[in-house]
């Protein structure tokens, strides 16, 4: 925010030196045609000078709308979230059936049904993954995932107990294994295997 101020600072001085450097052209033109016809040289120095302060003026409008637009986009931008609400300390491993694979912007999404307990429903589980392109350069296709696939996924689970969590690995049915199971930090042992 400082810097995008300080552009707006840098480009209203610019303005005006510009804006001053018109002025004294201007005056010096009218000085040089006072001795001639002071009153005409008045009235065109007017007249350039109000265009000026016109011209001043919607620059400046243009300059605060730029700057309230940036002001308006920065929170969408700086709004991505941390990997804060992920626990990096642990690795789940959880097996299941691929409900929805989501192939979407910012973030694709694995849901995943696992069966926690014997006898209960399938619990739906949401995993957060990497953009589009980031899965693209690992290898990944939009039908990498596709419903009703048996797989292993290895997550840092969230914080909050919340049936969810931060992709790190898939074993797909075949046994490929897609990304990283040791997690982003010090390696930790993995429930379930």
């Amino acid at each position: 925010m400082a810097r995008v101020y300080s552009l707006f600072h840098s480009l209203v001085a610019a303005l005006g030196k510009l804006w001053n450097a018109d002025k004294q052209s201007c005056c010096a033109n009218a000085k040089q045609s006072q001795e001639s016809n002071h009153k005409q040289a008045i009235t065109r120095w007017e007249a350039e000078t109000s265009m000026n302060l016109k011209r001043l003026g919607n620059l400046r409008r243009l300059g605060f709308a730029g700057m309230a637009a940036v002001v308006c986009a920065a929170p969408a931008a700086l709004a991505h979230h941390s990997f804060a609400m992920f626990d990096a300390g642990k690795l789940v491993t959880l097996e299941g059936t691929v409900k929805q694979f989501q192939w979407t912007n910012p973030h694709a999404w694995i849901i995943l049904m696992v069966n926690e307990q014997e006898g209960q429903p399938p619990a739906q589980w949401a995993i957060e993954m990497n953009g589009p392109t980031g899965l693209a350069r690992d290898g990944w296709l939009p039908k990498t995932l596709t419903p009703g696939m048996q797989v292993k996924v290895v997550i840092h689970p969230l914080r909050d107990g919340n049936k969810g969590g931060q992709y790190l690995a898939v074993t797909l049915p075949d046994g490929t294994l897609m990304g990283n199971p040791q997690g982003r930090g010090n390696p930790a042992p993995v429930r379930g295997e």
